[in-house]
């Protein structure tokens, strides 16, 4: 039954996909293929794409495929250069080796090419620290206009002399809001946990996990209370663990939309994160992150708004720095808080001012 069940889903879904598309050319609008990775229930993405929409209300945005999908619906003349206008290469960690037949796809259908805030390397825990990057060395000069997340990701394309390049920021800063909301009495400390399966999980690992969940102890005697925030399914055991640990009843709650999410985060003092896109939605919101760094795309994060002393790497930092950082970010939190949103609007602009360049007809005014 649950096969069947799955079946029907995955059909209806391309039904109603092929139904938008066909919509779509009667509407005799600008349509823009989104490449990035949606539909999984991952918040982090779909901030991102919901960032990358406002920044582009001249344009319908179509989920951009797997080549398998989008080569019978060029035949239908629903993609290709026939039906989109551009392909953009959207946030997430994309440049490595998951997307590049998507991206060979759109050159070889002909479709301007340009990237928004993507990061390069690892993508994430089911994945190598390190990927291989080679294949982009060809495919980026394609592109007309290029930018991504940090330094961090402009320093790697350089290596393959890559070169033509905008630091603009992740495209969740376009969710950044514009004022700070008044923190909560007692204070209360957003907590984003997630981690690798458990044969996976290292000595080091293990210890750094130990070392904050010390630190959520000290928080919680200290009357603090802990906000612990999902921003996919599977994270809500990983964080309910660590709570735990600490001996503190909270129960995880499933962030399933940005407005969601600044509800709750928006009145914490500061946050700990381990999920990327936790960290910069609490930054969004004016909230000093603690980044718990388990692929440098976090470190990348830090660079781009200047909080390089709020990242611990989990991948080879002595556990104790867990506990340093959360409370040198705890005790300066109140006051940085202002300066954490300017950094995050600045972010911002500076993504609508590149979208404005590469897409001028479609981009915010």
């Amino acid at each position: 039954m649950a096969t069947l069940t799955t079946a029907l889903q995955d059909a209806t879904g391309k039904a109603s996909r092929l139904c938008r598309r066909a919509w779509s050319r009667v509407a005799d609008c600008s349509r823009v293929g989104y490449i990035g990775y949606l539909g999984y229930g991952n918040l982090g993405d779909e901030a991102m794409f919901e960032g990358v929409k406002q920044a582009l209300p001249g344009a319908r945005l179509f989920y951009y495929r797997h080549p398998d999908r989008e080569r019978p619906l060029a035949r239908l003349g629903l993609s290709g250069a026939r039906f989109f206008q551009s392909a953009l290469l959207g946030g997430g960690t994309l440049i490595g080796p998951g997307y590049v037949d998507t991206v060979e796809l759109a050159i070889e259908q002909g479709l301007p090419l340009w990237s928004l805030g993507t990061g390069v390397g690892s993508p994430g825990f089911e994945v190598e620290s390190s990927v291989e990057l080679g294949p982009w060395a060809t495919l980026l000069p394609r592109f007309a206009h290029i930018s991504v997340r940090g330094p961090l990701s402009a320093e790697r394309l350089a290596t393959l002399g890559v070169t033509r390049v905008d630091v603009t920021g992740d495209p969740a800063f376009l969710l950044a809001r514009s004022s700070l909301e008044p923190t909560a009495d007692p204070p209360r400390v957003l907590l984003n946990v997630a981690q690798p399966e458990r044969p996976d999980r290292t000595d080091a690992w293990n210890a750094s996990m130990a070392a904050l969940a010390e630190a959520l102890r000290e928080l919680a005697a200290a009357n603090w209370l802990i906000e612990p925030v999902a921003m996919q399914a599977r994270d809500v055991a990983d964080t309910a663990e660590v709570l735990a640990a600490a001996g503190v009843r909270a129960a995880p709650w499933l962030a399933r939309d940005s407005d969601s999410f600044f509800r709750r985060a928006a009145p914490c003092t500061f946050a700990i994160t381990v999920r990327l896109h936790a960290g910069i939605l609490a930054a969004c919101a004016g909230v000093p992150p603690v980044v718990l760094g388990y692929r440098d795309k976090c470190l990348d994060f830090c660079r781009s708004i200047g909080i390089y002393d709020h990242h611990v790497d989990l991948q080879c930092a002595p556990p104790e720095a867990v506990r340093e950082t959360v409370e040198r970010v705890r005790a300066a939190a109140e006051r940085s808080r202002p300066e954490i949103l300017q950094r995050a609007n600045e972010r911002r602009r500076a993504i609508l001012d590149f979208v404005r360049r590469a897409q001028p007809g479609l981009a915010r005014r």
